[in-house]
């Protein structure tokens, strides 16, 4: 019997089919028509989906939508906030965005050290750092501190110091005055009139850079007594003597005009001397760091080991308060003016932006630093000569 009911010629790449002589059904012919039934009713099925598909794009092209109001949580937190149009000096002008626009599209290279400052206790700091570590040369993490007993505290975080390993960033620790969130002027005082305490913290600093090979230390000390001027110049000259025999690095962070520090002699027991140029206006509303101020604190320094710390802060200050301003971000002022319809401003005298609002009937005023300041500081800082520029997550 033969089972097969189509040949091939093998002979042949293409084959050639043959039906047996004398075989009249097909393999799939069947008598019922069941199978036609069930064809007819799945074809309706798919004509009666497609008008309906067809019927709902319809409706929804023809009639909007009603949706159910939602609840922002976002913009009630700025609901009571308005701008405000009150001036407080008269050489501020008005909006003018087409400045910034104009500054950035000149390029500025850069070809000397950056230096960025970090903290462990913000994301942003994290977030900045992993995102611009190829750009840096130097990290400075505020890793110590000097406690009451005048003992060094310390919060080094291995994964930060892995990441500056694996992309052969220097690290050179900071170390600060700062207790229970105030600079401490009482225990620098104690320090730096103490031979014996000088000494035994200078060998403690040093002894502990050594066993985590860093590559030197950056000394953060501020509010410190005017009558410290002397001794705070003995001290840097001890540690820097101590560091050096080593071939470690020293470098010291100063405010930009203040007469407790002097520049020309402590230029000498450092090896980068870094500037804060900003802080012009703390207590009083005003610019961060204007353009004529900050080229002006340029032009009295000595520039042989001159780093420039640049800033990327603000300070909202309330007009009928009688304390400093407060620190804001740059994220935050940007969010403000967005979420509260505020209109930013340019103060073309100090080149810097500002903005007004008022918040409970009481009238605030932001100055701040943006990119456009960062660019035209960042000019100045090359044409004056400055060895190289350091960026803190906000203010040091």
């Amino acid at each position: 019997m033969n089972k097969g009911i189509f040949h091939s010629n093998k002979k042949n790449k293409n084959k050639h089919l043959h039906l047996e002589p004398g075989y009249n059904n097909f393999i799939f012919e069947s008598q019922s028509s069941k199978r036609w039934n069930v064809l007819v009713s799945f074809l309706a099925l798919i004509a009666v989906l497609f008008c309906l598909v067809i019927f709902l794009t319809g409706l929804g092209l023809y009639f909007n939508p009603v949706m159910p109001e939602l609840e922002s949580k976002v913009t009630d937190e700025f609901s009571h906030i308005s701008p405000s149009e009150t001036m407080t000096t008269p050489q501020i002008s008005a909006a003018n965005t087409g400045s910034n626009e104009k500054i950035l599209q000149k390029e500025v290279v850069y070809k000397e050290d950056v230096y960025a400052f970090y903290v462990n206790w913000d994301s942003n700091s994290e977030q900045s750092l992993r995102d611009n570590i190829e750009e840096i040369d130097v990290l400075i993490p505020q890793w110590l501190s000097i406690d009451a007993d005048l003992e060094i505290e310390r919060d080094i975080d291995p994964e930060i110091v892995e990441l500056a390993k694996q992309n052969d960033v220097k690290i050179t620790p900071l170390i600060h005055n700062i207790q229970n969130g105030k600079w401490n002027q009482e225990t620098i005082h104690q320090l730096l009139n103490s031979p014996e305490e000088r000494a035994k913290l200078i060998k403690n600093l040093h002894e502990l850079i050594k066993k985590n090979e860093f590559d030197g230390i950056n000394i953060d000390l501020e509010n410190l007594n005017k009558n410290d001027r002397d001794v705070l110049t003995r001290f840097m000259k001890e540690l820097y003597t101590v560091f050096h025999a080593d071939g470690l690095s020293v470098s010291m962070d100063v405010p930009a005009a203040n007469q407790t520090f002097d520049y020309k002699e402590l230029e000498k027991y450092v090896d980068q001397m870094i500037v804060m140029a900003y802080d012009e206006n703390v207590d009083n509303p005003g610019p961060i760091a204007s353009s004529s101020w900050f080229e002006k604190i340029l032009s009295t320094l000595p520039k042989d080991k001159l780093i420039v710390g640049l800033g990327s802060y603000g300070y909202d200050w309330e007009w009928e308060s009688q304390e400093p301003g407060e620190v804001v971000t740059f994220d935050d002022v940007t969010r403000l003016a967005e979420k509260a319809n505020l209109n930013i401003q340019w103060d073309d005298m100090s080149q810097t932006p500002y903005l007004k609002y008022t918040e409970n009937n009481n009238v605030h005023e932001v100055w701040f630093l943006d990119s456009a300041t960062f660019h035209n500081q960042l000019k100045m800082s090359a044409e004056a000569g400055a060895k190289g520029i350091a960026n803190p997550w906000s203010r040091p």
